[in-house]
């Protein structure tokens, strides 16, 4: 019996190069095109609220501002027709004196307020008002350095 052996496949050169182009045209084409920053779609929200959030004017220029507060975890939100803000800040003052300023500030604006104190370290402030629909959540806790505050509004 007769061995037979396969002839080695001897390929174009010139294919070999023109793939090994069209690889590295296309390897080129993906790093220029990653380089490039991504566009930018201007983002035009529903709402603006006049906290120090990224939006500006006065959608909740009625909630009530503690002087000498500095705001953390600044929050908006809008579900169904429902706009949602929120914030914390922390005060070395004494919680009454806190919930005292909250709540003569809102019964000015028309809310009806509600306020508990299920202990001497906390008070809960619930208050609504109907024209427009609004409502306010503020819950002050003390802290080792004065109080802890953070405040839910809701406007319809």
């Amino acid at each position: 019996m007769m061995k037979t052996t396969t002839p080695i496949r001897r390929g174009n050169p010139l294919v070999r190069i023109l793939l090994s182009l069209g690889m590295l045209g296309l390897m080129l084409y993906i790093v220029i095109r990653e380089g490039k920053p991504a566009k930018k779609v201007p983002v035009v929200p529903n709402f603006r609220s006049s906290a120090p959030s990224s939006e500006g004017t006065n959608s909740f220029a009625w909630i009530p501002r503690y002087p000498g507060a500095e705001l953390t975890n600044i929050r908006t939100r809008e579900t169904e027709g429902e706009l949602n803000y929120g914030f914390a800040f922390q005060s070395k003052d004494a919680p009454a004196a806190i919930a005292d300023y909250f709540e003569r500030g809102l019964r000015s604006s028309g809310f009806k307020v509600e306020t508990r104190r299920p202990s001497g370290d906390e008070t809960n402030i619930h208050a609504e008002a109907s024209s427009p629909k609004r409502s306010i959540d503020v819950g002050i806790d003390k802290v080792q350095t004065g109080s802890y505050i953070s405040v839910g509004a809701t406007q319809k």
